[in-house]
């Protein structure tokens, strides 16, 4: 992890202006496959109480409700950045942690929290990293805020 210089702050997802922000302090695979399957033995990670609706941006610059289960029984939102190195590498993990828990009602999203990121910015991004993963765009740091995401890449887990 890079260390600041004298009068350097870092950024995070709270910053007045949203910055992108990376960092290297992320679990890497089974550590994280230990967060998820943590969502069957622990209470609530992330309430929906609080909010039950929480406005995000799809790719077709609709507005969803972020916390609409659908089917699932739990929701896991993965906020990543477009050019954070650290959240790149980890997309063959988003890729199979989805592929394997979508089958027991678990949902996988990417949100995209920098509103510098367009749109074609996410479809260009999904597709180089071949992220077949629903994807929504948080530029209003609604969900963000909800999730008390701080960093990307980070992961908020909503159960039903």
């Amino acid at each position: 992890m890079r260390m600041l210089r004298k009068n350097e702050r870092s950024h995070s997802l709270t910053d007045l202006k949203p910055q992108p922000v990376c960092v290297g302090t992320i679990m890497r695979g089974s550590s994280l496959l230990v967060l998820l399957l943590t969502v069957f033995f622990f209470p609530l990670l992330a309430s929906t109480e609080q909010s039950r609706s929480v406005e995000v941006t799809g790719l077709h610059s609709e507005k969803v409700n972020a916390l609409d289960f659908g089917e699932a029984r739990a929701l896991v939102f993965i906020f990543v950045s477009t050019d954070c190195p650290i959240s790149n590498s980890y997309a063959p993990e988003y890729r199979r942690l989805a592929s394997e828990y979508t089958t027991n009602g678990i949902s996988f999203r990417l949100v995209y929290p920098n509103a510098d990121e367009t749109v074609d910015d996410v479809r260009k991004h999904l597709k180089e990293y071949n992220l077949p993963i629903t994807a929504f765009r948080d530029p209003k740091h609604e969900l963000v805020n909800a999730a008390q995401a701080r960093v990307t890449p980070e992961a908020a887990v909503y159960l039903r």
